[in-house]
């Protein structure tokens, strides 16, 4: 699903050599440097900037103690101090490379792709070879919706490390958003991934035993136990769980943690932090704990612990939600899907095994603060408002076309995008010119900046009376917030699991026959129709939450319990396997 953010690397990390440029770089200067450095690791963030300030007290044109400052304001949240600290950096010292990268890093957050990008590139030509630059730049051109460019970078990156497994995860997980990349190239893409990183050694024996019936300890690992989408669908299941069947533990590898975070961790019977930890240690953590069934909640996506996977910590292995594809890793024992995103014959695209939920592919846990149902703009408006609230790297030129097909079949319409990207002026310029290129007037597509907060991003739900949903990537949390405020979504079925995504929770939501196409001129025809009949239109908006409401997709009890009826599927089967000599 992912995972509503860029590929790591996430910010960027503290400079670890001694504070250079300036000149006369006193030793205490450089021991305040250096307990910076010392508390930033140790996620003291507060006194690692307080140590940095004491240094540039005694060293004020030190750019590398600027650098570093800034990556400690920014890890602790305090963006526009991060960002001056590293322009300051820069402007000292105009060939520092971590200045420059480290205000793309800034920058690509921000949206503001522009800037990073002349940041990152300005960052290249003083280090062509730097394949850490090359990764940012591709996970850049990735989310502007350039693949070719990315991978183009990333091929250079891996070429240059070829152990870095997170520049191999982000090329993978790029090369979903493609499509002109055929179903078998992206298959062996990930096999290759496999063959490179798998074949470490394994443990093959295990702490608990093959008991069929005993309760069994279900190990969850995820860098997004908070307010996102992966903690919005498993924070059902943790809720539900059956305690007297099932012990959950979770491994959380993400610095995030709100209100969700703590709901999560009561959830939980364990919950253990392995951030930071290598992936040595925390397979042992894993094999120590007697995880029975270790959930994969990551797959190629940021702060993901595949190395620790491919070790084999626990006898059953799944992957779930976090990532729409194979991992491509064989000692992952099964992929998690459903009858409408892994219909027969997928299993030739995965390494793993499949496992197929009898319900929903997922289920969504609305916020408390979810606003009502709003009544459709389209009455009030006399024209019927189009949005797509997925991310720009989503929107690929075939997507773009059947926008603007049906765009030019309802001449009143208006079409809303909205993503981080639209913050940047330049970007917004060249996104009109592609639509007013085939004819669409420029007010016609409204632009809609990121929210700063996901209940302000609701509310804009009431704003649009139909979402598109792009091809050949589906939205995920993005359809089941469009769902859950009345908003029908209008997907096109492909042959990928995650271009089918779209038709297996309209499924669920009972529109397949209004909503879901089966091909480019039926997703056209389908939109047009939905569109063409506003009051129609208003009332299924009208009364849509109340039908999804007792369904799989918001039922968390619901949902658990098919989900606990695979892990048992998948536990028995290990069960009945013959144990290894």
């Amino acid at each position: 699903m992912k995972k509503s953010r860029p590929s790591p690397p996430r910010g960027p990390q503290p400079t670890r050599s001694g504070a250079r440029s300036g000149g006369g770089i006193s030793q205490e200067a450089i021991q305040w440097f250096q307990r910076g450095n010392d508390c930033y690791n140790r996620v003291a963030f507060a006194d690692a900037i307080a140590c940095y300030q004491q240094a540039l007290q005694l060293a004020p044109r030190a750019d590398a103690i600027y650098c570093n400052l800034g990556s400690a304001y920014w890890a602790s949240g305090a963006h526009q101090p991060a960002m001056q600290a590293w322009q300051q950096a820069a402007t000292i010292n105009p060939n520092s490379l971590e200045a420059h990268n480290n205000l793309g890093n800034g920058y690509r957050a921000e949206g503001n792709f522009t800037a990073a990008s002349n940041s990152y590139r300005r960052a290249l030509a003083l280090s062509p070879g730097s394949h850490a630059i090359h990764n940012n730049l591709a996970s850049l051109l990735a989310l502007q919706g350039q693949p070719a460019e990315a991978c183009h970078h990333y091929r250079y990156a891996m070429e240059q490390d070829r152990d870095n497994v997170i520049y191999h995860s982000n090329y993978l997980f790029d090369l979903n958003y493609a499509d002109t990349i055929s179903h078998d190239e992206l298959f062996q893409a990930h096999v290759q991934y496999g063959q490179r990183f798998d074949p470490i050694p394994r443990y093959t024996s295990w702490i608990g035993d093959r008991q069929p019936d005993r309760p069994l300890r279900i190990g969850y690992l995820s860098g997004d136990f908070c307010e996102s989408p992966v903690g919005f669908l498993i924070e059902p299941v943790l809720m539900h769980h059956d305690r007297s069947q099932f012990i959950p533990i979770g491994y959380t590898t993400g610095k995030h943690h709100d209100s969700t975070t703590q709901r999560i961790q009561a959830s939980v019977a364990q919950w253990r932090d392995v951030r930071g930890i290598t992936a040595e240690a925390l397979a042992q953590r894993i094999r120590e704990d007697a995880i029975d069934i270790l959930v994969d909640l990551a797959g190629h996506t940021a702060a993901n612990r595949l190395p620790a996977f491919a070790r084999k910590p626990a006898p059953v292995q799944l992957s779930y939600a976090g990532y729409i594809n194979t991992t491509g890793l064989k000692a992952i024992d099964y992929y998690v899907g459903d009858a409408v995103t892994l219909p027969a014959g997928s299993e030739s695209w995965f390494s793993e095994s499949l496992l197929r939920l009898s319900c929903a592919l997922y289920c969504y846990r609305p916020p408390d603060y979810t606003p009502a149902v709003a009544s459709a703009p389209c009455l009030h408006h006399g024209f019927v408002t189009f949005g797509s609230f997925n991310k720009m790297a989503k929107l690929t030129p075939f997507t773009i076309d059947l926008w603007i097909r049906i765009l030019l079949a309802l001449p009143e319409a208006r079409l809303a995008i909205k993503d981080k990207s639209i913050s940047d002026p330049e970007f917004c310029r060249e996104l009109r010119n592609r639509f007013q290129q085939q004819g669409i007037d420029g007010e016609r597509l409204l632009l809609w900046p990121h929210n700063s907060s996901l209940q302000e991003h609701l509310l804009d739900f009431n704003r649009i009376d139909i979402q598109l949903d792009p091809h050949p990537f589906n939205g995920g949390m993005t359809t089941l917030q469009s769902l859950w405020q009345g908003v029908p979504v209008v997907t096109l079925l492909g042959t990928r699991h995650a271009s089918r995504v779209g038709a297996s929770l309209l499924t669920t939501a009972g529109l397949a026959d209004l909503t879901v196409a089966d091909g480019a001129d039926d997703y056209v025809a389908k939109a047009v129709s939905l569109a063409s009949d506003r009051s129609k239109l208003a009332q299924l908006r009208a009364g849509l939450r109340e039908q999804i409401r007792t369904t799989s997709l918001v039922d968390g009890a619901l949902f658990t319990r098919c989900w606990q009826e695979m892990l048992i599927t998948a536990w028995h089967r290990y069960c009945k396997e013959p144990v290894p000599s």
